[in-house]
């Protein structure tokens, strides 16, 4: 999945409410590595700031990509309409889609209870502004803008409007590969999410690509996009070892990256005299091993470009009401009668069971959703 790279997107996936401070006006501000983010009314949301929004905010960049032309100064298109139940089938949530007949009741409310969560992840998008510097060209840079002026869930699909300042700075930014099997990753394991998107920033990048060094990583580099305690923290306390602390989350999440998909493998090694000797146990210390390096190969290869990277979100069906600024719910949406189709006459419906099942055949199919288009 192609998606616009940029320091301040990357940069969001290691921020947590639980490192920010909250002002008595109910504000929250996080900040990590130079980039702050700004979540007006955050105690009113009641919910925290962390990997469901991430990933919510790489869908919509991810539709966002597809529908402009990133690069040249055209006037960008900064809504994206995202269908909630294919989202859902991103994030693992299988059971959106009912198997039989029996089974439509329980698929209706496991996609209410992700619609319920995306709403929120939602409201937090629409009240966060983020700031930071970036370097262009040698040339530093300041930005500071909102990252969405609309947004809601509505007629079964997510709508997100960008605002013009971050769908500008995003269509200048270089284009890199999101592997699509990162929005599955479990949610209660943020280090694995976090390595998951630096290593395919670090795999799928064009220059590293030319340098050789794309399919390889410091574990110095790996540790500090994690939540795992520093080694000054470990040798604090007591009765505990940077290995049982530090090396085998870390091992953890990299093998769970492997179980998603995200990647195929992954090995430590250390280089010696320009020969490649496995990492090995026994009297290491943590900066030897802290300066090792973690060979990995993603899962999938991005595919070659062809005229389907440029086909457009599928348009939604057209509601009978302007839709509200507000998050609101999810409404069904009539379906259109043909022209050609008689009225029906004024009689008292029939009880035969052929008809009331042929009737409601449209939902009691099962309904395919392709994860792309």
């Amino acid at each position: 999945m192609r998606i616009t790279y940029s320091k301040a997107t990357v940069g969001m996936a290691k921020m947590q409410s639980r490192n920010g401070n909250i002002s008595i006006y109910g504000r929250m501000i996080i900040e990590n590595n130079g980039i702050s983010l700004r979540i007006e009314d955050f105690s009113d949301i009641g919910k925290a700031f962390g990997i469901t929004t991430h990933k919510l905010l790489c869908a919509g960049l991810v539709w966002f990509t597809k529908q402009n032309n990133i690069g040249d100064d055209r006037e960008s298109v900064n809504e994206v309409l995202i269908p909630l139940r294919r989202y859902a089938l991103l994030c693992g949530h299988k059971g959106v889609i009912a198997k039989d007949e029996n089974d439509r009741r329980r698929a209706t409310e496991s996609l209410q209870t992700v619609r319920k969560q995306v709403a929120k992840d939602l409201q937090l998008l629409l009240n966060s502004s983020v700031k930071w510097q970036e370097s262009t060209k040698g040339k530093k840079e300041n930005y500071e803008c909102p990252i969405l002026l609309d947004g809601k869930i509505k007629y079964g699909y997510i709508y997100m409007t960008f605002s013009d300042q971050f769908a500008q700075y995003l269509k200048h930014r270089r284009i890199t590969e999101y592997p699509e099997a990162l929005f599955s990753v479990d949610n209660r394991k943020p280090n694995a999410y976090r390595i998951g998107q630096l290593l395919a920033c670090q795999y799928y990048n064009k220059n590293n690509k030319k340098d050789g060094n794309f399919n390889k990583l410091r574990v110095q580099t790996l540790l500090a996009y994690t939540n795992l305690p520093t080694i000054e923290t470990v040798r604090k306390e007591r009765g505990s070892t940077w290995k049982g602390r530090i090396k085998e989350p870390l091992e953890k999440a990299l093998n769970e990256l492997v179980e998603k998909g995200v990647i195929s493998k992954w090995e430590f090694k250390k280089k010696e005299d320009s020969l490649f000797a496995d990492v090995g146990g026994g009297k290491m210390k943590f900066e030897e091993w802290a300066d090792s390096l973690i060979y990995f190969t993603c899962k999938d290869d991005p595919k070659p470009q062809n005229n389907a990277e440029n086909v457009k979100p599928e348009s939604p069906v057209q509601p009978t009401e302007s839709p509200s600024d507000n998050v609101q719910t999810e409404e069904q949406v009539q379906q259109p009668q043909p022209q050609n189709a008689k009225k029906p006459e004024n009689k008292r419906p029939s009880k035969d069971k052929s008809k009331s099942v042929k009737k409601h055949s449209f939902y009691r199919k099962k309904l395919k959703f392709p994860l792309l288009e």
